[in-house]
């Protein structure tokens, strides 16, 4: 009943924060990664994430590592940047900010999905976003669903239909920033993040109660790593 993690849905409030205990963000983790398997995510499988850093984009990063492969990109490339990243480490299912969290980029990474022969999006919404969201149209052989929707009646406490990750199992496929070319692909194992955060926790000297900020987009290593998984 810790407090794992904390995100501010509005920087011009900064104080009212969305708190996560362990066992919410664990359970909202596992519901997730159900899914995933739903969709047909196995072991060797990336799933694609995409959009602005939320909770839920946080806990979808953590779900595809537990059932598959995350593999993070940066929205702000352009579409044939993504497209060919998709296309390199296999992805079939894409998790994107929605219509309600970017309006421009929503469109734009569904037509790269397409271009890219995915068979999912998973759209997320906001951080304390309430009512009914706006439609998603069909989009023929493409499901296109929002994330909240998918994971509903998922179980939270364990893995349906995956084995838990081993140490040397593939987790993630983080993406250089391309700055001399077509962005590369480093491919981490749950032993490498797991290893890497632990020296990150016991370095940082955090205590129970202390909180480490994390400015940076969850397609970046620092922010999935320093000051996410290490926390």
């Amino acid at each position: 009943d810790g407090i794992a993690t904390q995100w501010i849905p509005d920087p011009a409030d900064h104080t009212r924060c969305l708190d996560w205990t362990y066992a919410e963000l664990a359970g909202t983790v596992t519901r997730i990664a159900n899914a995933l398997t739903a969709l047909g995510v196995r072991r060797g499988d990336a799933v694609t994430l995409a959009g602005a850093s939320t909770s839920m984009l946080y806990a979808a990063t953590l779900a595809a590592q537990a059932a598959g492969i995350a593999a993070p990109v940066n929205p702000a490339l352009s579409g044939e940047r993504i497209t060919e990243l998709i296309r390199r480490t296999g992805s079939r299912v894409l998790v994107a900010a929605g219509p309600e969290l970017d309006p421009q980029l929503w469109p734009r990474l569904l037509e790269v999905a397409r271009q890219a022969g995915m068979t999912a999006v998973l759209a997320l919404r906001p951080d304390g976003a309430h009512g009914t969201p706006p439609p998603l149209d069909g989009h023929g052989p493409l499901t296109v669903a929002y994330l909240d929707e998918v994971i509903a009646g998922q179980p939270s406490g364990h893995l349906a239909g995956a084995d838990l990750p081993q140490a040397d199992d593939l987790a993630a496929f983080v993406h250089t920033g391309g700055t001399t070319g077509a962005p590369k692909v480093a491919a981490h194992t749950h032993a490498n993040q797991l290893a890497c955060a632990r020296g990150i926790a016991e370095c940082a000297g955090l205590a129970p109660g202390e909180a480490m900020l994390g400015g940076l987009p969850l397609f970046h290593v620092n922010a999935l790593i320093v000051t996410g998984i290490a926390p």
